[in-house]
């Protein structure tokens, strides 16, 4: 399915009753396949006599299905009647719409290349801050950029089978040392676990989301959900820092991560924008502001960015609601500082449009998250209905869009704009929306510029 690029897959298939013949077509999700593979774990083993074949996974796949059913069923009559919306419509996207999302239109490269450059280029603009580079070395002892090259040749994993093997080319490991057995032993080890490990967890979502490459009881390598291998190429490196530092309960990469992330917004429009189409703010005596003003020959927009991942426990199909606010309440502040921001403007000329920009992606339409801010808000805004989010492959197309065509630019704020007031939550619509409306899809020049790297990392890999 991953090297189709298929997260739905339809099967057919059939059993015989006696003399009688049944026929099934089945829908098989990505997802699905994901959590089979967590409880065929915990309730089974490898000695059995029988080896399952694809038919038997399907039937597995369909009992499931119906469990889940019986499962939901059961919880949503626990959920009060106000949070049942924003608990149904927020866990179901975040586990499932990023596989449809991870191979689009370059997706993953442009996610690890993202992550790559926020974690192993953008610290070098602080010095006085640790750096990941450091953190990186102290858990795996390996750097960023040695890393990276382990993480290219584990994607390599994916193939036909999910049976891992790995045998290094002599050529290969003497024009890129790092690439040894013993090396990529250690790299794997960082990502894989044995039967009892997922037996004894108690994570709020599926433990295969921190180590998906399995190792049997016959001691083989299995990886049973390639679209979770391939999230952990780009995503790796940033959980295993945030994860020492979680152990350690430190908010020191949390918070330096905050600046690399406000650097490179900066770095994105130092490279697009000229000099007085946009400009930071200042803070002043701990003042609240918001972080950006960009200009167009229309709009003002006002942006505040905020750099906060979701942990894991919100990215599955049934989030617990008090940690949900949690997260939102960065938003609520968000709301804040741009509000503050808008009183001390004196535009005319020019409509006022105010960004929330954050990194990830919600996988969700903005009326979702509006709703809830607001009840977050109660008190302190009055009003949300001309605030926006975007997410930052969206704000980094907007700039792109801004640089090569301001009259398009004008036409998508003007677009979301408009549809605010007839916004529900089947038809809203997200930034991206009203950017592939109005311009042709373009390659991210911001990236190119980094191209370099990319080729730095692969160069003597494939031979």
């Amino acid at each position: 399915m991953f090297l189709k690029n298929e997260f739905l897959c339809e099967v057919k298939w059939q059993r015989f009753l006696g003399d009688f013949k049944q026929q099934f077509v089945q829908l098989i999700s990505a997802w699905s396949i994901a959590d089979l593979s967590y409880i065929a774990i915990i309730n089974s083993n490898d000695h059995r006599s029988i080896n399952p074949d694809l038919k038997d996974i399907y039937k597995l796949g369909n009992v499931l299905a119906k469990i889940e059913d019986q499962q939901t069923a059961s919880r949503l009559g626990k959920i009060p009647q106000e949070d049942l919306k924003i608990h149904i419509l927020f866990g179901l996207p975040q586990k499932q719409f990023w596989y449809q999302e991870i191979l689009k239109t370059r997706n993953l490269y442009n996610n690890f290349l993202r992550y790559y450059i926020l974690l192993s280029e953008i610290p070098k603009y602080f010095p006085k801050l640790k750096s990941p580079n450091d953190d990186l070395l102290e858990v795996t002892g390996f750097d960023i950029k040695s890393f990276a090259q382990l993480q290219f040749a584990g994607f390599s994993f994916i193939q036909n089978s999910p049976l891992i093997t790995f045998n290094v080319a002599p050529v290969v490991s003497a024009k890129i040392p790092v690439l040894c057995q013993g090396n990529i032993k250690r790299y794997i080890d960082l990502f894989s676990a044995d039967y009892c490990y997922y037996r004894k967890q108690n994570f709020p979502n599926n433990p295969l989301f921190f180590k998906p490459i399995i190792r049997t009881s016959t001691n083989k390598l299995i990886i049973s959900n390639a679209f979770i291998w391939a999230r952990k190429f780009y995503e790796g490196i940033y959980w295993i820092i945030r994860d020492k530092h979680m152990r350690e309960k430190s908010q020191a990469f949390i918070n330096n991560f905050g600046e690399y992330y406000e650097k490179y917004v900066e770095e994105l429009m130092k490279f697009y924008l000229q000099p007085n189409q946009f400009n930071k703010l200042e803070r002043e005596n701990k003042q609240k502001k918001a972080d950006w003003l960009i200009h167009s020959s229309d709009y003002l927009l006002v942006v505040e960015q905020k750099s906060a991942l979701m942990t894991i426990a919100l990215k599955e199909e049934y989030p617990a609601i008090h940690k949900l606010d949690e997260y939102l309440t960065n938003f609520v502040e968000a709301y804040t500082q741009i509000s503050e921001t808008v009183k001390t403007l004196k535009i005319q000329d020019r409509r006022i449009v105010k960004l929330i920009l954050h990194f990830e992606k919600f996988y969700i339409g903005e009326t979702v998250i509006k709703e809830r801010v607001n009840k977050l808000c109660i008190g302190k805004i009055n009003s949300l209905s001309d605030y926006f989010f975007i997410d930052t492959e969206e704000f980094e197309n907007l700039m792109l869009l801004l640089s090569d065509d301001e009259d398009a630019f004008n036409k998508v704020i003007k677009a979301k704009i408009e549809q605010e007031d007839k916004t529900s939550i089947a038809e809203g619509k997200e930034f991206r929306d009203f950017i592939s409306k109005y311009a042709t899809q373009k390659r991210n020049r911001f990236f190119e510029s980094y191209r370099h790297l990319i080729d730095e990392l692969t160069e003597n890999l494939f031979v």
